[in-house]
This record gives C-alpha cells, sequence and structure tokens, in this order.
C-alpha cells in the first residue's frame, strides 16, 4: 500500500481547493477493504492540519473542491493503524467516500467562533 492515500474523484466540484487550516463540512460513508460498511453518510466537520480526524481522511480531503465527491483508500499507517476502534479491526485498510459539503477559510467572515460552534454541534450529533 502507498504511503499517500490513493484518490479518485468521483465528481470534480467547483469554486476553490480545500487547503491546510480550513474548516470543511463532509458528508463520510467508509468501507473496508473487503467492502464491509462500517459508517454509512456521517456528516462531520474539522479543520485541515488539525489532527482531529485519521490522517488518510485529511490528507485525501486536501484538494477538494465544493460539492465535490471523492474515494480515498488508504492503509492503516493512515488510519488506525494496530489499533481496533468501534467496529474497524486493528490493522485495517480503509476505503472512504467523501463528499464536500462545505468549506470555510480560516478567515471566513463568519469568525472562527461560529465555526468552532459548527464542528462542536456535529460531534454533539454523532455521540
Amino acid at each position: 500500500m502507498s504511503k499517500e492515500p490513493i484518490i479518485e474523484d468521483v465528481r470534480a466540484g467547483k469554486g476553490r481547493e480545500v487547503k491546510r487550516r480550513d474548516v470543511v463540512r463532509i458528508k463520510l460513508s467508509m468501507q473496508l477493504s473487503k467492502g464491509e460498511w462500517v459508517l454509512e453518510d456521517q456528516i462531520t466537520a474539522f479543520q485541515i492540519g488539525a489532527r482531529s480526524v485519521i490522517a488518510g481522511l485529511e490528507k485525501g480531503v486536501l484538494g477538494m473542491k465544493q460539492d465535490g465527491i471523492r474515494k480515498i483508500t488508504f492503509g492503516p499507517h493512515l488510519g488506525y493503524r494496530d489499533k481496533p476502534v468501534a467496529n474497524i479491526p486493528a490493522n485495517a485498510k480503509l476505503i472512504c467516500h467523501v463528499e464536500l459539503l462545505e468549506l470555510f477559510d480560516e478567515n471566513d467572515p463568519n469568525g472562527p467562533v461560529g465555526i468552532r460552534r459548527m464542528i462542536r454541534e456535529e460531534r454533539g450529533k454523532a455521540s
């Protein structure tokens, strides 16, 4: 498996590309390499570079555009490594299906407070 994620653009999207320090809101589905779905249609938000999500997902979202859809495949070194998490076994190769719903620049007029609130709300829904 490559050191970097394997990225396939399913739909290119429009507008500017996601860059470091942007905040993104995505719809995420995740499956194991054998095809078993471990997460479906979860809405989540995170800041690129904050290391709040697994590295393969963060690296795979870089360069996406608004409304874009991407398939991102990566090995355990960019995922959960040798730790089982929920229904994901240790050393799992993962395939993430990502739709970029919203993209915020760190200097967005709504300000970092609004963006942080959005992230907290999304995490609260997932709990």
